[in-house]
């Protein structure tokens, strides 16, 4: 074996190695991306020492643009209207993750640290979430941003069931059932309201789809699973689900009816509602990164918008946040980053795959559509980990899905 082979068969095992920690880490640890940073000097190295041209099909390349022009709407649009440039820090993450997508469908890392890396992150949050472990010190998602654990949560669940299937071991099978159990209740006890209704959605929208193509048996028994899990946690006391939800159509009803903004559903209501008259008189390229807060104290000052939803600086919601900070042109480009990776999947699927290949079209399924539900109310993109979290680990599932398509596995 060559220095050359001995390089990369380091670099391979080393990157395999960081995949299968990278769940974990994003929950766990305050500075989780800086295994995202190893990632990107061990892919660097990688795609040094391995030259062999990269030959992209058509909708990889539609992919490598989208997150170029994300990133791109975003920077002109802070030129354009004086912003700071430290707002470029969360969309240059899609930016940066990217030599990762290219180095990991040259090389020949094993699938298996992903899916034990996704399996293993779903059970850690149930003993997170069940307090087993006392995470407090460690987890700056589970204590402050409830919302990110939440979706992390409901998306290595669900990608933990979708792993299940006949021909694995009994064992095996146990564990990712477990894994899904335990991510699942973790993201319900997390109290993330529209993680909630991202994970309803998701799965009837992967049931319709069926990349993972169950039979209707079997579809009929995972919706049963999934409804008995969901009333089981409204019902019991313990969980304070039933009350956050009666809370939410409550908060509603009382915004719709007399105008109470002071609340978690009636402020996101509110704001939205004056995001639409923000949006009317900027509509194609938006008011600028920062700049929602100052159109708002002015409705507020003017009576129009309740002066509770003064203390927000943002709409919370990401399609409304980019349709009012980059206007129609950020609100398309947020909608092809969630998008095309869909389409990919959507376009192997019409081709002959086998069990690896279905794995990851179904896992890519199931973090863009919970991040496509969740931007309702949400923005995904104004925090650093759940933006670091989506671009880490499509760049990641993409370049295996190429990977396994070259090795006709």
């Amino acid at each position: 074996m060559s220095i050359t082979s001995k390089l990369l068969f380091l670099i391979n095992s080393l990157m395999g190695l960081l995949i299968f920690i990278l769940p974990t880490v994003l929950i766990t640890a305050p500075k989780g991306g800086i295994i995202v940073v190893l990632m990107l000097i061990l892919s660097l190295l990688g795609l040094a020492i391995n030259r062999d041209k990269l030959e992209l099909n058509k909708w990889e390349k539609y992919f490598v643009l989208s997150f170029i022009f994300y990133f791109a709407v975003v920077a002109i649009n802070l030129w354009w209207f004086d912003g700071k440039l430290r707002d470029l820090d969360t969309p240059s993450r899609l930016l940066l993750v990217l030599p990762i997508f290219f180095f990991i469908r040259k090389s020949n890392i094993s699938i298996d640290w992903l899916i034990w890396g996704i399996v293993i992150g779903a059970i850690l949050t149930g003993v997170i979430k069940f307090g087993f472990i006392d995470a407090n010190y460690l987890s700056k998602i589970s204590t402050i941003q409830t919302g990110s654990f939440s979706l992390f949560s409901s998306i290595f669940g669900l990608a933990s069931l979708i792993l299940i299937k006949r021909g694995n071991s009994h064992i095996k099978n146990t564990i990712f059932f477990v894994a899904f159990i335990l991510g699942f209740l973790a993201s319900m006890l997390s109290g993330g309201r529209g993680v909630w209704i991202a994970l309803v959605f998701s799965t009837l929208a992967i049931l319709f789809i069926n990349p993972m193509n169950w039979s209707t048996r079997v579809k009929f028994i995972v919706v049963l699973l999934l409804s008995a899990n969901f009333m089981g946690t409204y019902l019991a006391p313990e969980t304070g689900v039933k009350n956050r939800v009666d809370l939410a159509v409550k908060n509603v009803a009382n915004w719709m009816v007399n105008g109470q903004a002071n609340t978690s559903a009636g402020a996101r209501l509110e704001m939205w509602e004056a995001s639409f008259g923000v949006i009317k008189e900027n509509l194609i390229i938006g008011v600028g990164e920062d700049n929602y807060a100052k159109h708002q104290e002015k409705l507020v000052d003017q009576g129009e918008v309740d002066k509770f939803v003064g203390n927000f600086s943002h709409p919370h919601g990401e399609y409304i946040t980019s349709l009012v900070e980059q206007g129609l042109i950020g609100l398309l480009a947020f909608l092809m980053v969630l998008i095309v990776p869909i389409r990919y999947a959507l376009d192997v699927i019409r081709s002959q795959y086998r069990y690896e290949r279905r794995v990851l079209i179904s896992v890519v399924m199931v973090i863009a559509l919970h991040y496509a539900f969740y931007s309702f109310t949400s923005g995904v993109f104004d925090h650093q980990s759940t933006a670091l979290f989506y671009a880490t680990f499509m760049t990641i599932i993409l370049g295996f899905l190429r990977l396994h398509s070259q090795n006709d596995l």
